[in-house]
């Protein structure tokens, strides 16, 4: 049984970091910003962050595009290298 609890456990860390990348980054931005966010508005995907809101506050994040970015990247998610 430790063998099928230990081969979960890796599955269970690797869908947890995907959460923990798009909660982190749905963090930075509504510091950034001042609004509030849902889970489903942020999705992490190869690297790729996609939003999924409103035209206005879709071009205030991307106006603040290297700014995220870099507090993004010092929150140690290096593997994130765009917005879109």
């Amino acid at each position: 049984m430790e063998n099928i609890s230990d081969y979960l456990k890796k599955f269970r860390t690797i869908l947890f970091k995907g959460e923990e990348s798009a909660r982190i980054v749905r963090e930075e931005i509504e510091k950034s910003t001042g609004a509030h966010l849902e889970e489903k508005d942020v999705e992490v995907k190869s690297g790729v962050v996609y939003v999924r809101l409103s035209g206005a506050l879709k071009s205030e994040i991307f106006l603040k595009k290297d700014l995220l970015l870099k507090n993004i990247h010092d929150k140690g998610l290096t593997s994130i290298f765009d917005l879109r």
